[in-house]
């Protein structure tokens, strides 16, 4: 990768990929001219004058004001959903009681104290390990990858250029989060599909977004099947983006 830090690439640009960036572009949207701002305010304060002028005439003609009915309306409005939500949380309180043991029953108990309670008193066989029921993480889907490609370690991270002491941390740590071009890197070694390539983004918390030029180029060659990590690194620097690899 130092030869990319060097010096700008003199190769000729890549009129496929200008193409692509072009159509995941959107013009700005435009801003409306400070005239029309100042006229729309200007129509704000008159209405507000007139406002005051026609409470100031009900004040004196002793007729209620609107503006205390509408609040009291509105008050209404707000507190009726909120009566639903207490008679549906005290309905979900009842449920819960009678699930847990008596010494948690109105005792504000949390599922988790009732599960372990329930397992105190013999009711479960022992308490699930619930880091067994998450998915599949970006490491573990990694190694399987590179299992089912028929590769050596050694060979995927050379190919992607990660460096053996970060593979080695990624190998042996299950919540290891990468940053995203090493788990682009990772998804080019492996020339995955797009839809595989997205679900290894996403086993790192990451995503391909229209919103990013780095991502929009890394589309643009895993769509085209072109899993060449230099040639995508000469475009990627090109544009002043990131870098593939360690």
């Amino acid at each position: 990768m130092a030869f990319f830090k060097k010096k700008k690439t003199d190769t000729p640009e890549n009129p496929e990929l200008v193409a692509y960036i072009a159509a995941h572009y959107k013009e700005p949207v435009q801003k409306e001219s400070r005239k029309f701002s100042h006229s729309v305010s200007a129509k704000k304060r008159g209405a507000r004058m007139e406002s005051a002028s026609m409470q100031a005439r009900r004040d004196e003609a002793g007729a209620p004001s609107p503006v205390i009915e509408n609040r009291r309306d509105k008050a209404e409005a707000q507190s009726a959903p909120m009566q639903v939500f207490e008679n549906a949380m005290e309905l979900q309180e009842c449920d819960f009681e009678e699930a847990c043991e008596p010494a948690f029953v109105g005792a504000a108990a949390k599922p988790a104290e009732c599960f372990m309670a329930n397992a105190a008193a013999g009711k479960t066989d022992k308490v699930p390990d619930f880091r067994q029921m998450l998915d599949e993480s970006f490491s573990e889907m990694l190694l399987r990858k590179i299992d089912e490609s028929g590769m050596t370690d050694s060979e995927c991270y050379h190919r992607a250029g990660i460096d053996r002491k970060l593979f080695s941390k990624i190998r042996s740590d299950r919540n290891y989060r990468p940053s995203k071009p090493t788990a682009v890197a990772f998804a080019i070694a492996l020339k995955l599909r797009p839809a595989e390539t997205e679900e290894l983004l996403r086993k790192a918390g990451f995503a391909l977004s229209d919103s990013s030029l780095f991502d929009v180029i890394i589309r643009f060659f895993v769509e085209k099947g072109e899993y060449d990590v230099y040639k995508i690194n000469e475009e990627l620097f090109r544009y002043d983006q990131a870098l593939l690899g360690a």
